[in-house]
This record gives C-alpha cells, sequence and structure tokens, in this order.
C-alpha cells in the first residue's frame, strides 16, 4: 500500500511535464560533450524554426526561446489527453565548458532541436622570462 502512494505521489508531480512556469513552458534538456563539441539537445515538437531564438552571452550561458504551436485545430472538448503543450517557451543554462560561438550550429530534426557548440581550447600557462638576471647598481 505504501508503494500505491509513493506512486501517486511520483505521478502527480510529472503529470504536467515538462514544467510550466506561469505560461511558459521550460522544455527539458540533454547536453553531453561528443568528439570536441558540446551538443545540447531539446525535444520541442511543432516547432517552427523560424521563430526561435538561440543565444550564447558573454557569461557563457545559452538561452533558448521560442513559440511551440499546434499545426491543426481540434475542438478542446474532443481530447480524451491533452498533454503535448503550445505556447511560449524558454530555457536559459550555463555552459559546463568554454565555447566558440561564432562557430555555434543549430538543426531541427523530427521534433529535436539539437545546437552544436565547439568547445574552446584550454589556455596553457606560459612561463615568463625575467629580463636583466643579475641585480645591478
Amino acid at each position: 500500500m505504501e508503494s500505491s502512494l509513493i506512486d501517486d505521489e511520483f505521478n502527480r508531480f510529472f503529470r504536467n511535464w515538462p514544467m510550466q512556469a506561469s505560461d511558459v513552458i521550460v522544455p527539458s534538456m540533454d547536453m553531453y560533450m561528443e568528439d570536441n563539441n558540446l551538443v545540447v539537445e531539446m525535444p520541442l515538437p511543432n516547432l517552427n524554426p523560424d521563430k526561435v531564438e538561440i543565444t550564447i552571452n558573454d557569461e557563457n550561458v545559452l538561452t533558448v526561446k521560442g513559440k511551440v504551436e499546434k499545426k491543426t485545430e481540434i475542438d478542446d472538448k474532443n481530447y480524451y489527453r491533452k498533454e503535448v503543450k503550445i505556447g511560449t517557451f524558454y530555457r536559459s543554462v550555463a555552459l559546463p565548458v568554454a565555447v566558440q560561438t561564432d562557430k555555434a550550429e543549430a538543426d531541427y530534426k523530427e521534433g529535436v532541436l539539437k545546437i552544436v557548440v565547439p568547445k574552446t581550447e584550454e589556455k596553457k600557462p606560459t612561463q615568463i622570462k625575467i629580463n636583466g638576471g643579475k641585480n645591478k647598481e
């Protein structure tokens, strides 16, 4: 019986996934390294790529915002379940590595937005030689 209560709470928590804050959809994302690229994937069904804005600011924060629209109109009273969210979405996240923003690419296929950004090469310490050697009086 106890597991039933846990299941009920779990289902209640995830009922409206992806999470929503007010009327803004906060889509889920996967972020990983592939070769020397940082890859971000976001499932966004019914997306019009022309209505999406992707930015990476000077603080290395990726922001994706836009609008997901329904392709066909169906009278609300004909739904048995309505879980696919439509409307404005927004997601902002600090990137875990420094990236080359000028080489970023984005692609949208089969309902998934994929952003690929090359990682910057790590700066290696540079040894600085001191001129003059011995004390001069």
